[in-house]
């Protein structure tokens, strides 16, 4: 028994992935799950410690932490097909949950919304959208300044922005009307 978690505790060294040292049983749960020191900031020290690319342990779950933009670009956009697993969240119910979003997804069922959306997101849709999306900023902008040293409802004003924007994106709507969109208080009684 000891010589297996021994040999579980060497899996990112033995790969000559650089990582802080694991303890037995727990690899680095104590580090990661510390109530004095929150997990992001855990892992920001190693990144700093260790570099852009490193391994850690999670009970006895490896974890592959990748901080390179570069590296990240590859693995997510050019080869997602090779990179298809995702750590499951840890409040999610299950793990092939038909009706989960890719963000929960994985898999199989992660690999087939990826596929789905990846023209959605494309660089040539983003250049579509990105007009919209600043007409919107800076109208955004206009309201908030216009409201200056008068204390506002940030939430709202943000609110009424983010459903500008998908009203004219995914809605089909022609122009802004920001402050003046019945969705935005449709979705909120319904959120």
């Amino acid at each position: 028994l000891s010589r297996y978690y021994s040999g579980r505790n060497r899996y990112w060294a033995d790969r000559g992935v650089p990582g802080p040292e694991p303890e037995l049983l727990f690899g680095n749960l104590r580090a990661v799950w510390a109530y004095d020191r929150p997990r992001p900031l855990v892992l920001q020290e190693w990144t700093k410690q260790f570099g852009k690319v490193y391994g850690y342990l999670s009970g006895q779950r490896p974890f592959w932490v990748v901080s390179d933009p570069a590296l990240i670009s590859e693995i997510y956009v050019k080869r997602f097909d090779n990179f298809y697993a995702h750590a499951r969240a840890e409040l999610q119910e299950s793990e092939d949950c038909a009706d989960s979003h890719m963000a929960e997804a994985r898999g199989g069922h992660w690999k087939r919304l990826r596929t789905l959306s990846t023209d959605a997101f494309s660089t040539k849709a983003m250049r579509n959208i990105f007009p919209t999306i600043k007409k919107s900023a800076g109208l955004l902008v206009q309201f908030i300044e216009e409201k200056r040293g008068v204390e506002i409802d940030i939430q709202r004003y943000f609110r009424e922005y983010t459903m500008d924007i998908i009203s004219q994106v995914a809605l089909g709507q022609k122009s802004t009307r920001m402050f003046e969109n019945g969705y935005v208080d449709w979705c909120s009684d319904f959120f």
